[in-house]
């Protein structure tokens, strides 16, 4: 498994280093695989019952067992594999092949009665039927908030989208470092496509409540879904809802998956369409900057080795590593978004019919400032900082857009979803829950929404984290880092 994620064996010093980390910081790394435990509750009894089971084997043919002990065995046998059905060894370690099979059994009996909840229509008055505008909404991966250099000018990460703030100030607006959905994609993106923001979801309102798609649709929109990362339908977003969007494209060798071309081509189709056409919902979720960094751009380019020193292609990632590996992000989030807003905005921005587009990340990332390996996923506030940014070179929008200045706090993922659900219906003042549109009145008072994220845990059980550092405004103190600059 390492050797297939990082394309290279491990060095002497990181074998060393597997030797100095704690179990309690290796969670869903390789490092978990092979530690101690893992080799104690998964590897050592799969290899026993091998054993046993072929020495058994023999002996019942050497012995020519009669039929009551051959059922007394077989009885023995049963009962043993029942207990290994009720409690298999867990799921994240995969040399046991047969408690992996059983949790993947076990999971879709479980997750099965969800695929029956039925998806309810979106419903609301005056509906518009022919909408001239376009809505898009991206989405990218593991593009921490303060580590872009709109959010930290000393970066210079993000130089191209920096010229676009600074040349069009009336229609690019940067609401900063905002807080995510989530730690992961799976469950940041369902906050986000779904609306529901009481969480942890008891009530299930993920598996029935409208998507922004169904929102689209209901008022006139062409739905689009471009999912770079080719992994749809899932557990929440199913089968029967991909059936109600429109166009949807769903593996990214649509758009020649190669080192950051696949989101280029991405953005290159969406200019063509945002040029060409109008009346379109667009959501696209980005192939980004997925860890391990360096298999995500050209890094033996010297135009893409601004940051110093960086790892090598296939490097194993360590915590005596930590400056590397933050440059090697760096580095990697400056290629990737340079070209990406590049291809997407282009020369002139006004050549986007009437469009409106909002760029967030699935989640962001951490880097070992607690000495865990692991970068997303788990309960560490920096995962959670993502940017937040909002493009319109629609008038009413642009009208009716509470700016970043009027807005004292942090912002969520929860704020898009009544956002978007606000320009699709042309509604001021729209609430989903207690998160605010930033479409509204001028004199609405932007109210502090609650702060919170999940880490480990399933979005139905999960108990929110909320970040320890929050100002009198309800703004989020965000980290200082030593390799930031």
């Amino acid at each position: 498994l390492y050797y297939f994620t990082m394309r290279a064996a491990p060095s002497v010093q990181d074998l060393l280093s597997l030797l100095n980390v704690k179990p309690e910081t290796s969670f869903e790394t390789v490092l978990g695989l092979l530690s101690l435990k893992a080799v104690a509750l998964a590897v050592i009894p799969s290899v026993l019952a091998g054993i046993i089971f072929i020495f058994l084997s023999r002996k019942i043919k050497l012995l020519k067992l009669n039929f009551k002990l051959s059922l007394i065995i077989f009885v023995i046998g049963l009962a043993v594999t029942g207990l290994y059905f009720k409690y298999p060894r867990g799921s994240a370690i995969p040399f046991d092949s047969m408690s992996a099979s059983i949790n993947l059994i076990r999971s879709f009996t479980d997750y099965f009665k969800y695929f029956l909840i039925e998806r309810q229509p979106f419903k609301s008055e005056n509906l518009r039927t022919q909408p001239d505008d376009n809505i898009v909404l991206i989405v990218d991966e593991s593009m921490r908030g303060d580590y872009v250099s709109i959010n930290n000018k000393n970066l210079g990460t993000a130089e191209v989208l920096e010229n676009y703030l600074n040349k069009y100030p009336e229609n690019f607006y940067n609401y900063g470092v905002a807080i995510s959905g989530a730690t992961c994609t799976f469950m940041s993106r369902i906050c986000l496509i779904t609306g529901v923001n009481n969480i942890p979801d008891k009530e299930l309102r993920i598996f029935s409540h409208p998507t922004i798609f169904d929102a689209a649709k209901a008022n006139g929109y062409k739905t689009i879904l471009i999912n770079l990362q080719g992994d749809f339908p899932d557990l929440v977003i199913r089968e029967s809802d991909l059936k109600r969007i429109d166009e949807v494209y769903l593996n990214d060798k649509d758009f020649n998956f190669n080192l950051g071309h696949t989101d280029f081509n991405g953005a290159k189709y969406l200019n063509k369409l945002l040029s060409e056409e109008k009346g379109l919902f667009i959501f696209i979720e980005k192939s980004g900057l997925h860890i391990p960094y360096e298999s995500n751009y050209p890094g033996d380019k010297a135009e893409n080795q601004k940051f110093m020193p960086k790892l090598e292609k296939g490097e194993w990632y360590s915590v005596d590593k930590r400056q590397k590996v933050i440059n090697s992000y760096k580095n990697g989030l400056r290629y990737n978004l340079n070209g990406f807003f590049k291809y997407l905005f282009g020369e002139n921005i006004f050549d986007l019919n009437n469009c409106t587009v909002i760029w967030t990340s699935d989640h962001g990332q951490s880097f070992m400032e607690y000495g865990q390996l692991g970068s997303h996923c788990s309960n560490y506030f920096e995962q959670s900082l993502v940017p937040f940014v909002l493009f319109s070179n629609n008038n009413w929008v642009l009208e009716n857009l509470i700016k970043p200045e009027d807005i004292k706090c942090t912002l969520s993922h929860f704020n898009i979803y009544p956002t978007l659900e606000a320009i699709i219906t042309r509604k001021l003042n729209h609430k989903s829950g207690e998160y605010c549109s930033l479409i509204s009145e001028s004199n609405q008072e932007f109210k502090t929404p609650p702060l919170i994220f999940l880490g480990r845990g399933g979005i139905t059980s999960a108990v929110p984290e909320v970040p320890e550092k929050i100002d009198d405004n309800g703004k989020v103190i965000l980290p200082v880092e030593k390799y930031l600059y």
